[in-house]
C-alpha cells in the first residue's frame, strides 16, 4: 500500500491541484448538508428513542421548565422591609421591561385565585366530594344532620368563623374539605412559605419571587441580574435560580474555560511544534486535515439525521485528536527521512491499517442503543477517513521537507535489558490495578457535572435543603387519549390510596380534572347518596336543622341545590390552573403528568407503588441518571467485546501473523485495564461526558500500537531503524493530547475537569504501556532471539514448547514421588531401582512422542545389548538426546554431569537408578561401572562430553573408551541426527523438523581395525563414527529438509513474503534439490538474481563447505536476505543491477528467474560475461519462462505481470522472455553444451544447464 500511496504522489507531482478539485466534490456536499441542517441542544436528542425517555424529554419541556426563583438576601442586620421592597421592586420592573421575555412574576401570590378554585370545587360537589366522607353523610339520619349543623354554628361563632363563612355554608358536611386540604398543601411550593402575605424562605431570611417565562432565551439571565442589580436596597443581594438560568450560566462557564483552556493548549502545543519542527507553516498544515475530515463527519451526520443534536456534535469534535494523529506521523517521518515519497512509503500501511481498525471500531457504535454514540460513530467514520486520505494525498504535494535531524545517523539501538525491566514494570503495575478494574463507578446524577454558582447553591439550598433536597418527580400516565391516560392515572392513584401511600399522592391531576369515565362514576356516587326523594329529604333535614339553630331558610341554598340527581359537569379554568396538570405528546400517545417534590428516600416507595400499574410509571432525574448508566454499561460492555474483536480481526488479517496481532492488540487491552484501575484507585467517576473520551482515547491507543509494532517490524524485516521517528511521533502526539486535555484541569467546570482526569490517565498509560510492552514482547519472543541467532517464537511453537517443558516438569515430580514411595517400600534394592529405571524410560519415551510436531525416525539399540552389557556412545546435540538414549531401553544407565546429579527436580532419582557422574573420577566409575555391567546394565556416555552448538560433531574424550578398554565390553556407537535443529543448545524451543537414531555395528574389544590402545581407538573410531554422521546428514540435509527453516527466517517480514516462501518452497522442491544434486558441495556458487536469498540459503545449509555470493538489484529484498535470523557467514549479500554487473569467477551461476526482466541485449551479454569467469567443470544453471506458444507461457507471461503489477518484483521496463533457440545460439558462441533438465507442467517455466565443453574457446 505505501509504495501504491508513494507512486501516486510521484505520478501527480507536476499536476498536484487536481487533488484539491477533487476534494472539494465532497467538502462542496459537506458544506451543502451542514447549511440545512436543524441543531438542538436537548439532552434527549442525543439520548436513544426509547418510550420512556422520550415521555420524559416531552413532559419535560411541557412542565416548569420555565419557571424561575429569584430569591433576595441580607447582610447581618438588614430588615425584613428591605428584602420585602427588592422583592416588589424587582417584581414590578420585570414585568413592565420585559414583556416579551416573562409571562409573569409575583411575589405576593393573589388569595382572589384560590378562593375562586374553591368557590368553583364548592360549586360542583357531585364531582369533588370526597367518597369516604359521602358515605358518611349517606348514613346520617336527621338527628345526625342537625348536630351537623350546630356544629356549623359553633365555627362561625369562633374567631375565625367570618373568614371560614362562605366556605362551611357552601359544604357544612365537609365533603370537598380532603380535596381542599390536599390542594392547600400542594399550594405551598417547597421550601417556601407565606409572611405577611409575600413568599419569603421559612427562616424569614430569604424573599422569594417565582417567574414564569414566554421563551428560554440566552436573554434571560442577563434580564434578570440586571433587574436584581436595580432592584436590591443597599445590603441585600439577589440570586435566581431555575433549569433556565442553571444552562445559561453552565453554557457560558463552558464557553469560558474552554476558550481559555484552549488558548493556553493552543499557546503550549504551537510552541511545542514549532520547536520541534523548526517551521512556523507545519502547525498551520496540521489544521487542514482535521478541519477537513470534520467537516466531511459533519455533513454525514447532517445528511442522515434530519435533526443534530450538539452534544453527539460536540462528542465528535473530541476525536479531532486522532486525525491530528495522523499529522504527528507525517510531519515527524517526513523530518526524518527528508523524502517525501518514503515518507509515505513507510507510513501509509500502518496508517490506513490504524485507520481502518478505528473506523471500523467507530462503525459498531452504530449498533449500540446510545444515540450519541451512534451518531459519534457516524461522525467518526467520516472525518477519520477524510482527514487520512488527505494526509496522504493532498497535504505532500502542499509541504516543504523541513530541516534536517541533528542526531539522525545516531545508531540503531535495539530493546534490551532496560526493556525487559519496562515489561516487569507493567506487569506489577497491572497486577496492582486489576483489583481495583472492578471499583469503577458510573455517576448519572447530572446535577454532579454541572456548574452552579455560589449564589445561586446557596438560594437552592435555602428553597431544598443543604442535604436531602426535595427532588422533582412526574407520575405519568400514558395512552393513545388524554381521557385515556387520565383513566389510567386514576386507577393507580386509586390503588395506592387505598394501599395506604396517601402522603406519596397528596394531589393528583385527576382529582381535579377527573376522566370522563370518573366523572360519571363520581356522579353516579353522588346520586346514590342524594338522587331522587334521598335528596328532597336530605334537604328538608337540612333547612329544618338550619332553622332550628338560627340561620336563615336559604342560608345553605348553595349546597341544597346540588341535592338531588346530578347535572353536567364542565371543568372550571379556577381549578384546573391549580390541577398542576402537564400534558405532553410523543408520537401517537398523550402523556399526562403530575408534578410532586418528595425526598430522596420515598421515590423508591413511590416506584414500587406504581410498579404494577399498567400504562404509567414514575419519571425522575435519578432515573434518568440511572437509565443513561445503564445503556453505558451495557453499550461499553457491547463496544468493548464488538470493537475489540474488529479490531483484532483486521491486524491479524493484515499482518497475517495471530503473534503479531496479539502484541499489538495487548497494550490495547492493557491500556483499558489501566484505565480502569486508575480510576478505580483515584476515585475518577465515569459520567456520560467524560465516557466519550474512552472512545477518543482508545482510537489514539490503537493507532500508537500500530505504529510502534511497524517500526519494530521494519527493523526486523530490514535492519533499518526508524523506531526514532514512530517512537517521536507517538510520544508528540502523546504530550500534545494531554497538554490539549490536560489543561482542563484548570477548568471551574466539573464536566471539563473530569475529562482533564480521565484523559490524562489514559493518555499517560496508553503511552508508558505501547512504549514498554510491545517492544518488551517483541524483544522477547521475535527480535531478541533473532539477534542471537535462534529462530523465533510463534504461538504454536511456544505452546508445544511449554506444554513440552511442563510434560518434563510434571514427570521430574512424579518420579520424585515415585523415588519417595520406593525408599519406604519393603522390596529388594535392585528391583526398586529397575523399577525405577523402567518408569524413567516409559517417561522419556512419552516425552519424545509427545512431542507431535517433531517426526521420529528411530532405530534403537535395544537389540544390540540383549545379550550383552556394552559401551554406548552417541553424538551430543541437545538435550533431547538424553530422552532419546534412555527411552530405548530400561536395562542402561548413563554417564551425567555433576548439573543433572544435584538437579532439584530429578537429581535424586538419577542417583537412585544407579547413574554414573563424571567427577566422580575415571577410576571409581570404572569400578561402578564394573558392578552395574554384572547386573546386565550397559552404559550410556556422550564421547563429547557437551552439546554441540553448530550440529557438527567435537572432540571425542578418551574416558568411554578407555572404560571399554578396562571393562572388556563391546562399543555399541549410536548416531543421533536432527535432534540439535529440533531444539539447539541453550534453547527452549521446540522446532518442527525430523529426529534420527541409526545404531552401528558393535565394536568388540578385540577388533583390530581401530588400533590397540584406548587412545588410538578413540581416534579411529571417533573418525569413522563422524564418516558415519555425514553420510546421514548427506542424505538427509537436502534443501526439502531445511523449508521449515527457510520459512521460519522470513515469518514476521510480511504475510506476503511469507506466503511467499513457503507456497515458492514447496512449488520449487525438485528444483532446489537438483541444484543441489548438480553443484559441488564444495564449490564456489554466483545467485544472480537472488531476490530474498531463497536458493542462497538452501544450497548453503545443504552443504556448508560452498561459499555463494548472491547478488539482487531490490535493495529492500538485499536488505531483508542480510537481516534472517540465521548468521550464514558462507553467503555474501550484494546490492547490483544485473545488466551493469561482471559477475565474479565461480564453479556455478544460478539464474533462476530474472532473465526476463532484461532486454535481449543485456541477456546475452550477462550469459557470455558468466560463461567467460566460469570455472573448469562448471556450470550455468538457467531457470526462466522461455518463449513458446500455448497455454503453459501465457500462464507465465500473466504470473510475472501480476508480481510486478503488485510492486513485489521491480522491472524498469517491459518482459523479454527468450527463445530455446536464442538460448542454444548465445551457449554455442559461448562453447556451453546446453541440458535441459526439469520443466514445469503448467508454465513455461524450465531450467537449462550450460556446461562447458572441449570445443570451449
Amino acid at each position: 500500500m505505501g509504495h501504491l500511496i508513494a507512486w501516486l504522489y510521484l505520478r501527480t507531482r507536476r499536476v498536484r491541484w487536481v487533488w484539491p478539485f477533487l476534494l472539494a466534490l465532497p467538502l462542496g456536499l459537506a458544506l451543502w448538508s451542514i447549511s440545512g441542517a436543524r441543531y438542538s441542544q436537548d439532552l434527549f436528542d442525543a439520548l436513544p428513542h426509547e418510550p420512556e425517555l422520550e415521555r420524559y424529554g416531552a413532559l419535560l419541556r411541557s412542565t416548569g421548565q420555565g419557571r424561575v426563583i429569584a430569591g433576595f438576601s441580607g447582610e447581618p442586620g438588614v430588615p425584613l422591609d428591605s428584602l420585602s421592597i427588592s422583592a416588589d421592586r424587582f417584581t414590578e420592573r420585570l414585568l413592565h421591561a420585559h414583556p416579551d421575555l416573562i409571562a409573569s412574576a409575583f411575589t405576593r401570590p393573589d388569595p382572589d385565585v384560590f378562593e375562586d378554585a374553591v368557590a368553583s370545587i364548592h360549586a360542583q360537589l357531585p364531582v369533588y366530594a370526597d367518597a369516604q366522607v359521602l358515605a358518611r353523610v349517606a348514613r346520617m339520619d336527621s338527628l345526625a344532620v342537625d348536630s351537623a349543623i350546630g356544629a356549623v354554628r359553633n365555627r362561625l361563632a369562633s374567631f375565625s368563623g367570618e373568614l371560614e363563612l362562605n366556605n362551611v355554608l357552601a359544604d357544612p358536611f365537609g365533603l370537598s374539605t380532603p380535596l381542599i386540604g390536599r390542594l392547600m398543601a400542594s399550594g405551598r411550593m417547597a421550601g417556601i412559605t407565606l409572611l405577611n402575605g409575600q413568599l419569603f424562605t421559612p427562616d424569614s431570611t430569604v424573599a422569594i419571587v417565582v417567574i414564569t417565562l414566554r421563551m428560554e432565551d440566552q436573554r434571560v439571565l442577563d434580564t434578570l441580574n440586571t433587574a436584581i442589580a436595580q432592584a436590591c436596597a443597599p445590603g441585600v443581594a439577589g440570586a435566581v435560580f431555575g433549569s433556565v438560568p442553571m444552562a445559561a450560566v453552565n453554557a457560558r462557564r463552558i464557553t469560558t474555560d474552554a476558550t481559555n483552556t484552549s488558548l493556553l493548549a493552543l499557546v503550549l502545543i504551537v510552541a511545542i511544534l514549532i520547536w520541534w519542527y523548526r517551521s512556523w507553516r507545519i502547525p498551520i498544515l496540521f489544521t487542514i486535515p482535521p478541519a477537513i475530515g470534520f467537516v466531511l463527519g459533519w455533513g454525514a451526520l447532517a445528511w442522515s439525521r434530519p435533526g443534530i443534536s450538539s452534544l453527539s456534535l460536540g462528542a465528535g469534535a473530541a476525536l479531532l485528536g486522532i486525525a491530528f494523529d495522523y499529522c504527528f506521523h507525517f510531519f515527524t517521518h517526513l523530518r526524518h527521512r527528508r523524502d517525501i515519497a518514503a515518507t509515505l512509503r513507510e507510513i501509509s500501511a500502518p496508517m490506513l491499517l490504524g485507520c481502518t481498525t478505528t473506523v471500523l471500531a467507530f462503525a459498531a457504535l452504530s449498533f449500540t442503543g446510545s444515540r450519541i454514540l451512534a451518531d459519534l460513530g457516524i461522525v467518526a467514520v467520516c472525518m477519520l477517513i477524510g482527514a487520512a486520505l488527505t494526509v496522504l494525498l493532498v497535504l505532500p504535494h502542499f509541504v516543504a521537507v523541513p530541516l534536517p535531524v541533528e542526531a539522525e545517523h545516531a545508531p540503531p539501538r535495539a530493546p534490551g535489558k532496560h526493556s525487559l525491566w519496562g515489561l516487569a514494570f507493567v506487569v506489577v503495575a497491572t497486577c496492582a490495578l486489576v483489583p481495583f478494574a472492578s471499583h469503577v463507578e458510573f455517576d448519572g446524577d447530572p446535577e454532579r457535572i454541572s456548574w452552579i454558582p455560589d449564589d445561586m447553591r446557596a438560594l437552592r439550598d435555602r428553597l431544598e435543603g443543604e442535604k436531602d433536597r426535595l427532588v422533582p418527580v412526574l407520575v405519568e400516565g400514558h395512552a393513545s387519549s388524554a381521557d385515556e391516560a387520565r383513566v389510567l392515572l386514576e386507577r393507580a392513584t386509586a390503588h395506592v390510596r387505598h394501599a395506604g401511600h396517601d402522603s406519596l399522592v397528596p394531589l393528583m391531576p385527576t382529582d381535579l380534572h377527573p376522566s370522563g369515565s370518573g366523572v360519571t362514576e363520581r356522579m353516579a356516587r353522588w346520586d346514590a347518596v342524594f338522587g331522587g326523594t334521598n335528596g328532597a329529604r336530605f334537604q328538608h333535614w337540612v333547612q329544618q336543622a338550619a332553622a332550628h339553630h338560627g340561620f336563615v331558610p336559604d342560608a345553605f341554598a348553595s349546597f341544597t341545590r346540588q341535592l338531588g340527581d346530578a347535572q353536567a359537569w364542565e371543568p372550571d379554568s379556577a381549578v384546573l390552573n391549580l390541577s398542576g396538570e402537564v400534558v405532553a405528546h410523543t408520537g401517537n400517545e398523550v402523556v399526562l403528568a403530575a408534578r410532586l417534590m418528595l425526598p430522596p428516600d420515598r421515590i423508591a416507595g413511590l416506584e414500587a407503588a406504581f410498579a404494577q400499574e399498567p400504562g404509567t410509571g414514575v419519571l425522575h432525574r435519578h432515573k434518568l441518571g440511572k437509565r443513561m448508566q445503564q445503556l453505558v454499561n451495557d453499550d461499553l460492555a457491547g463496544i468493548l467485546w464488538r470493537t475489540s474483536l474488529i479490531v483484532f480481526l483486521a491486524l491479524l488479517i493484515t499482518y497475517g501473523r495471530i503473534e503479531l496481532a496479539l502484541i499489538t492488540f495487548l497494550p490495547m487491552a492493557l491500556g483499558w485495564v489501566w484505565i480502569l484501575g486508575i480510576c478505580g484507585l483515584f476515585g475518577i467517576h465515569f459520567n456520560a461526558v467524560n465516557i466519550l473520551v474512552c472512545t477518543f482515547v482508545f482510537g489514539l491507543g490503537d493507532d500508537y500500537c500500530i505504529f510502534t509494532s511497524e517500526g519494530l517490524l521494519a527493523r526486523f524485516r530490514t535492519g533499518e531503524d526508524h523506531t526514532r521517528s514512530f517512537r517521536g511521533a507517538v510520544i508528540l502526539s502523546a504530550v500534545t493530547t494531554i497538554i490539549g486535555t490536560g489543561v482542563l484541569v484548570f477548568a471551574e467546570h466539573p464536566a471539563l475537569r473530569s475529562i482533564a482526569f480521565l484523559s490524562v490517565a489514559g493518555m499517560a498509560a496508553l503511552l508508558v504501556i505501547s512504549l514498554t510492552v510491545q517492544p518488551a514482547l517483541f524483544h522477547l519472543l521475535i527480535a531478541g532471539r533473532a539477534a542471537n541467532g535462534k529462530q523465533p517464537f510463534t504461538l504454536l511453537s511456544l505452546t508445544i514448547s511449554l506444554f513440552a517443558f511442563l510434560y518434563f516438569l510434571a514427570g521430574c515430580l512424579l518420579l520424585s514421588a515415585l523415588w519417595l514411595l520406593f525408599l519406604v517400600l519393603p522390596a529388594p534394592g535392585r528391583m526398586k531401582q529397575h523399577w525405577t529405571r523402567r518408569v524413567i524410560s516409559l517417561f522419556t519415551g512419552s516425552l519424545v512422542y509427545v512431542m507431535v510436531n517433531v517426526r521420529k525416525d528411530i532405530r534403537g539399540f535395544r537389540a544390540a545389548v540383549k545379550d550383552r552389557p556394552a559401551i554406548l556412545v552417541a553424538n551430543h546435540n541437545s538435550f533431547i538426546d538424553i530422552l532419546a538414549m534412555l527411552m530405548i531401553t530400561p536395562e542402561a544407565v548413563m554417564m551425567t554431569n555433576r548439573w543433572v546429579w544435584n538437579s532439584p527436580f530429578f537429581g535424586r532419582v538419577v542417583r537412585y537408578a544407579g547413574y554414573l557422574c563424571t567427577d566422580d573420577g575415571q577410576e571409581a566409575n570404572v569400578e561402578k561401572a564394573r558392578g552395574l555391567m554384572a547386573q546386565g546394565l550397559s552404559i550410556i556416555i556422550f564421547p563429547e562430553g557437551t552439546r554441540s552448538k553448530d550440529g557438527t560433531i567435537g572432540r571425542f574424550h578418551k574416558g568411554a573408551f578407555q572404560m571399554a578398554e578396562a571393562l572388556n565390553v563391546p562399543i555399541i556407537p549410536v548416531v543421533l541426527h536432527g535432534f540439535g535443529e529440533a531444539m539447539g543448545r541453550s534453547d527452549a524451543l521446540l522446532k518442527n523438523t525430523t529426529i534420527s537414531m541409526r545404531t552401528l555395528p558393535a565394536i568388540m574389544p578385540d577388533e583390530p581395525r581401530f588400533g590397540q590402545g584406548y587412545r588410538a581407538r578413540t581416534k579411529a573410531i571417533s573418525h569413522w563414527f563422524k564418516e558415519e554422521y555425514e553420510k546421514i546428514r548427506a542424505a538427509r540435509e537436502t534443501p526439502s529438509w531445511f523449508h521449515e527453516r527457510l520459512i521460519r527466517n522470513f515469518t514476521y517480514k510480511g504475510p506476503v513474503i511469507e506466503w511467499y516462501t513457503r507456497v515458492k518452497a514447496r512449488m520449487d522442491r525438485d528444483l532446489h534439490e537438483l541444484l543441489h544434486a548438480r553443484i559441488a558441495r564444495d564449490a564456489t556458487v554466483v545467485d544472480l538474481g537472488a531476490g530474498h536469498g531463497m536458493v542462497s540459503r538452501l544450497l548453503y545449509w545443504s552443504a556448508p563447505a560452498r561459499r555463494i555470493m548472491a547478488f539482487e538489484r531490490d535493495e529492500e529484498k538485499v536488505l531483508m536476505a542480510r537481516h534472517c535470523y540465521s548468521k550464514d557467514e558462507g553467503i555474501t549479500f550484494n546490492q547490483a543491477d544485473l545488466r551493469d554487473l561482471v559477475p565474479p569467477p565461480a564453479d556455478a551461476y544460478v539464474i533462476k528467474d530474472v532473465l526476463h526482466y532484461m532486454d535481449p541485449t543485456a541477456q546475452r551479454a550477462l550469459l557470455l560475461a558468466c560463461a567467460r569467469n566460469l570455472r573448469p567443470g562448471g556450470s550455468i544453471l538457467l531457470r526462466d519462462g522461455f518463449s513458446a506458444p500455448g497455454a503453459r507461457h501465457v500462464r507465465t507471461r500473466w504470473t510475472e505481470r501480476l508480481s510486478t503489477g503488485i510492486g513485489f518484483n521491480k522491472t524498469s521496463g517491459e518482459l523479454h522472455f527468450m527463445a530455446k533457440d536464442t538460448l542454444l545460439a548465445i551457449a554455442a558462441e559461448a562453447g556451453l553444451a546446453v541440458e535441459w533438465a526439469l520443466a514445469e507442467a503448467r508454465t513455461s517455466n524450465e531450467l537449462a544447464i550450460l556446461s562447458a565443453t572441449d570445443a570451449r574457446p
